[in-house]
């Protein structure tokens, strides 16, 4: 593709914003991940959204801001990690809130920061701590009080983001490696047979 801007890619699937805001799909379509509202596989881009400004991809779920600061979500959801109040996949986008100026999808959760600052949390909580309040699935979208250890909602996010670099970073060579074990095992086997 010409004129990308941004492009955030998932386990099987990736999201490209061109320089004319449309968001753009490719790749596996297991529980919609691409959110063209099939499942089919796409092998070549289609067009997804318009006037969008940021993505955020996970393993299987997608997170969208448009320009207007709407958050849009699709994907899988059986942890509630679209924040959509139910626990049922998206084949498309749906709106989830407004005013927001970052999103990172992590695994079966997403964290979102509005304009005011706050920070919003729902999917899978394993970031809770004692006082926090919140249970160990969350539907809908709920911030952390500014009283209530807003540092460690701060940190919480960076981390979640962290996790997300490190957890292509470390996948990516244990990927290589065990392609080269086993392209060590097929020449081992060859120069065996020619031995014979």
């Amino acid at each position: 593709m010409d004129g990308v801007v941004a492009v955030s890619a998932g386990w099987r699937d990736t999201m490209a914003i061109r320089t004319d805001d449309g968001l753009w799909a490719w790749g596996n379509n297991v529980n919609s991940w691409l959110g063209d509202g099939t499942m089919e596989e796409r092998r070549s881009p289609v067009q997804i959204m318009d006037d969008v400004a940021a993505v955020s991809v996970w393993l299987s779920h997608t997170m969208a801001i448009t320009t207007d600061g709407g958050l849009w979500a699709w994907g899988n959801n059986e942890r509630g990690q679209l924040g959509d109040g139910t626990d049922r996949e998206q084949h498309s986008p749906m709106r989830i809130m407004d005013d927001v100026i970052a999103v990172s999808a992590g695994s079966g959760n997403t964290l979102a920061v509005r304009a005011d600052g706050s920070l919003w949390f729902w999917g899978n909580d394993w970031i809770a701590q004692p006082g926090d309040e919140i249970t160990v699935t969350i539907e809908t979208p709920v911030t952390f009080e500014r009283n209530q250890g807003n540092s460690h909602a701060f940190f919480a996010f960076i981390m979640l983001s962290a996790i997300r670099v490190a957890w292509f970073v470390t996948t990516i060579p244990i990927i290589l490696l065990t392609l080269a074990a086993l392209g060590g095992i097929v020449l081992l086997i060859r120069y065996l047979r020619r031995r014979k």
